[in-house]
């Protein structure tokens, strides 16, 4: 369902695969919003439980709360930060499930691709790669949105700061630089 990193490690090709992905979002990241790259090229959410997600046709927006595990506290040990995702401005909404999924709600994210779906040039465009997590959905299945901008903000947007300036919990951001 990727467009550019269609090859999962550790298959060979793989790294090719990548660096093809990472020349393409350094050519078009002035066309990317910041956060799609802060939050979504890093992989901060791998492995990041969904506790709700809707797509509000009528209003276009499509919003998920994901759980962030890969936050550290300052004992070395990994924590969730809730995250509040809105993408607006939505034109195109896209569900390929490989099996029954018996519920979206109860979902892990895996990982995702952003700016492959159109042109940067034109809107902000994400695939996720989710797995369910309730019986008897197995296999994977992926989210396609193309968007006009987006929205991430911890739910306990003050507290996160907090804890962010104090150090007390950090996470190592990749970057395109």
């Amino acid at each position: 369902m990727f467009k550019i990193r269609k090859k999962l490690f550790p298959e060979p090709g793989c790294e090719l695969c990548e660096r093809k992905y990472e020349e393409h979002l350094r050519k078009y990241r002035e066309y990317l919003e910041p956060d799609l790259i802060k939050y979504f090229y890093g992989g901060a959410f791998h492995d990041g439980e969904i506790e709700t997600f809707q797509f509000d046709i009528e209003n276009r927006t499509f919003s998920m709360v994901l759980n962030c595990p890969n936050f550290e506290n300052e004992n070395g040990e990994y924590v969730n930060i809730a995250f509040k995702l809105s993408f607006r401005d939505v034109t195109q909404f896209s569900l390929n499930c490989d099996a029954a999924v018996s519920s979206l709600h109860a979902a892990v994210f895996l990982q995702s691709e952003i700016g492959t779906v159109v042109s940067p040039r034109r809107n902000q465009s994400i695939i996720m790669e989710l797995i369910p997590t309730r019986p008897p959905a197995s296999g994977e299945f992926f989210i396609s949105l193309v968007f006009h901008s987006v929205t991430i903000k911890p739910l306990e947007a003050l507290a996160f700061r907090l804890l962010e300036e104090s150090g007390k919990i950090h996470f190592n951001w990749m970057s395109l630089e």
